[in-house]
C-alpha cells in the first residue's frame, strides 16, 4: 500500500472530503462523508453523497434515507445539504491518497458524531444499499 500523507492517516468515520467523483455523472466537485467504521485498514472508503439539490433528493428517496444538514450544524456547507444514503460510494483508499498528493482532494473537518450516527442508521434503512456495503459501517 502507498505510504499516507498526513493528512490521509486520520481518516476515519465522519471526515468530510470534496472532490469529483469518477463515480458521478456529474463532473463536479461533491462533499463526500467517510461512513465505513475502518477506512485505513479496509482499504476502501465507503462515503455517503452530500448535494444541495435537496428537491431532488426528497422527490426520488424515502425520508428515512435522507438527512439534511444547515449551515448551523456543520459550518462548512453555506446552504441547506441533504446527505442521501441509497447510494453511497467505494473509493479505493490508495486513489484517493494519490488524488489527495496532486490536490484533487480536499479533507475537511469532521461532521459531528450525532450527525453521522443520523447518516449510518440511514444507510442502514436503506433497501437500495448493499449489504456488502452496510457491512463495512
Amino acid at each position: 500500500m502507498a505510504a499516507l500523507p498526513s493528512a490521509i492517516t486520520w481518516l476515519s468515520p465522519g471526515d468530510v472530503i470534496f472532490l469529483s467523483s469518477r463515480t458521478l455523472t456529474d463532473e463536479r466537485k461533491h462533499w463526500f462523508v467517510v461512513v465505513n467504521k475502518t477506512p485505513l485498514s479496509d482499504s476502501i472508503v465507503l462515503a455517503a453523497v452530500c448535494t444541495s439539490n435537496i428537491e431532488r433528493i426528497r422527490r426520488f428517496s424515502h425520508p428515512e434515507t435522507i438527512v439534511e444538514i444547515t449551515p448551523e450544524e456543520y459550518s462548512e456547507f453555506d446552504k441547506l445539504t441533504s446527505v442521501d444514503c441509497n447510494d453511497p460510494k467505494l473509493m479505493p483508499l490508495e486513489e484517493l491518497v494519490e488524488r489527495h498528493k496532486t490536490g484533487e482532494v480536499k479533507i475537511c473537518k469532521r461532521i459531528p458524531a450525532e450527525i453521522l450516527e443520523k447518516i449510518i442508521k440511514s444507510i442502514k434503512a436503506s433497501p437500495r444499499v448493499e449489504e456488502r456495503k452496510k457491512d463495512l459501517i
